[in-house]
C-alpha cells in the first residue's frame, strides 16, 4: 500500500503528458468548477446567513480588492512588499470587523484585542523567519518570482513574512469577535453584569474554541503538506531513498507553514484576554450604542 502511495507522488498529471490542449481543457473544465463552487458558496450564505451573509460577501469582497491592489502596489515598486502585505492584513482585519459589527464599540473592542494580538504574532514571524534563515524559495512559484527580471526585487524572505501575518489575521479577527460578540450578548440580556462578569464569559468563549481554532491551523497545515506527511511513511517501501522525518521538518516548504501556524497560535491566544480585557471596559462604558 504505502508503494503505491509512493508511486502516485512521482505520477506526472494527466492534462501534461498529454499535451497543450489536454492543458487547455482541463483549464477550461476547472474554471467552471470553480465558478459552480462560487455560486453555490454565494447562494448559501445567503440563504442562511441572509444579512450576517450579505454582510460577509461584502467583506470578502474588501479583502479581496485589498490583497490585488496591494499585490499591485508591491509588483510595481510603490510599496516594500513587507509593507504592502501587512497593510493589506491591517486593512483587512479593518473592513471585515466593521464590516461584521459595524461602528459599534464592539467593533472597537474587536480591533484593539485583534490589533495587539496581530502585532505580537507578526513580531513572532519575524523572528522564527530570522532564526531559521527561511529564503522564501522553495516553491516554482517563488523560483519564478526570484528569477523572473521585474520581479526578483520583491524578495521571497520578505513575501514569506508578510504571508505568514496575512495567513494568521483571519483566525486571530475571527476569534476577537466572538469573544466581543458573546460579551455584549451577556450585557443584552443581563444589564446588571458587572464588567467582571463580562470579562469572564468572553475569556469561557474563547477557551471553549481555541482549540478548535488550533486544530483549524493544525488540520490546513497537513492537508497543504500530505505529500511531505506521505514521504516517511512511505520510505520503508523505498529502500532507495528513504526520507526521515527531520529532513521533512526542515524542508522550507513545510517550515514555513509550521512557523506560520504557531506564529498564528500565539495571536489567537493572546486576542482571548485583551479582548475579553478591552471589550469589557468599553462595553460597560455606557453609551446607547455599547452593546450593539
Amino acid at each position: 500500500m504505502l508503494r503505491h502511495i509512493a508511486d502516485l507522488l512521482t505520477v506526472l498529471p494527466e492534462a501534461v503528458v498529454a499535451g497543450p490542449g489536454a492543458s487547455e481543457a482541463a483549464s477550461g473544465a476547472s474554471g467552471v468548477a470553480v465558478g459552480i463552487l462560487a455560486a453555490v458558496f454565494v447562494v448559501s450564505a445567503l440563504v442562511v446567513g441572509r444579512g450576517d451573509g450579505l454582510r460577509c460577501l461584502l467583506a470578502l469582497g474588501w479583502c479581496g480588492a485589498i490583497s490585488a491592489t496591494s499585490a499591485q502596489a508591491s509588483s510595481a515598486g510603490w510599496l516594500h512588499p513587507l509593507g504592502a502585505l501587512v497593510g493589506c492584513a491591517v486593512l483587512c482585519l479593518l473592513g471585515v470587523t466593521l464590516c461584521m459589527l459595524s461602528p459599534t464599540r464592539r467593533a472597537v473592542g474587536a480591533l484593539l484585542g485583534a490589533g495587539v494580538a496581530f502585532i505580537a504574532a507578526g513580531g513572532g514571524c519575524a523572528f522564527f523567519v530570522w532564526r531559521l534563515r527561511l529564503t522564501g524559495i522553495f516553491n516554482t512559484t517563488m523560483r519564478d518570482l526570484w528569477y523572473g527580471g521585474g520581479t526578483r526585487h520583491l524578495g521571497p524572505h520578505w513575501i514569506v513574512l508578510g504571508g505568514m501575518m496575512v495567513a494568521g489575521v483571519g483566525c486571530i479577527c475571527d476569534l476577537a469577535i466572538a469573544v466581543v460578540s458573546t460579551m455584549a450578548e451577556v450585557q443584552a440580556a443581563n444589564p446588571a453584569a458587572t464588567r467582571r462578569e463580562l470579562m469572564a464569559s468572553g475569556l469561557r468563549l474563547g477557551g471553549d474554541v481555541t482549540g478548535t481554532e488550533i486544530n483549524t491551523l493544525v488540520f490546513a497545515l497537513v492537508g497543504l503538506n500530505l505529500g511531505a506527511v506521505l514521504l516517511p511513511l512511505a520510505s520503508p517501501d523505498v529502500r532507495q531513498a528513504p526520507v526521515p522525518w527531520l529532513e521533512v521538518i526542515n524542508r522550507q516548504s513545510v517550515s514555513v507553514e509550521v512557523v506560520a501556524a504557531l506564529a498564528g497560535t500565539i495571536g489567537m491566544v493572546l486576542a482571548i484576554p485583551l479582548t475579553a480585557l478591552i471589550g469589557a471596559a468599553l462595553l460597560k462604558g455606557g453609551g446607547p450604542r455599547a452593546s450593539h
